[in-house]
């Protein structure tokens, strides 16, 4: 991963072997080179698996609350609830994306060996 701190003044940036490179604009581009799907599915997938535990354990709080054997706060229910849904939500939706990324990427790199090999 590329550390670059552009708040440096420009007499530090001049003694700094690399101070050139620091500013090209290419090295500010992170270019994911992995070639599987789960690269473009980890984070939703995460998000989702995330969101439904949140849920889940809302829905056992509040079965818990309501049967009267834990003392349970009355916001904690509640608070997980709709953090869990927030991840949930934002899984499924990021999910499509990641698909047409995915995809995307593929054609990209079809495309790009189509071109070398002719």
């Amino acid at each position: 991963m590329v550390n670059i701190d552009l708040l440096k003044a420009p007499s530090m940036l001049s003694s700094s072997p690399c101070a050139i490179r620091s500013f090209n604009p290419s090295n500010l581009l992170i270019k994911q080179t992995c070639g599987s799907p789960w690269c473009y599915y980890s984070r939703p997938a995460t998000l989702l698996v995330v969101g439904g535990l949140l849920v889940a354990g809302s829905a056992a709080m509040g079965a818990l609350h309501l049967s009267r054997h834990a003392a349970i706060p009355h916001a904690l229910g509640p608070v997980c609830l709709s953090i869990g849904l927030v991840f949930l939500v934002t899984g499924i939706v990021w999910m499509p994306v990641a698909a047409q990324t995915a995809r995307h990427k593929g054609l990209l790199r079809a495309m790009s060996r189509g071109i070398e090999a002719s």
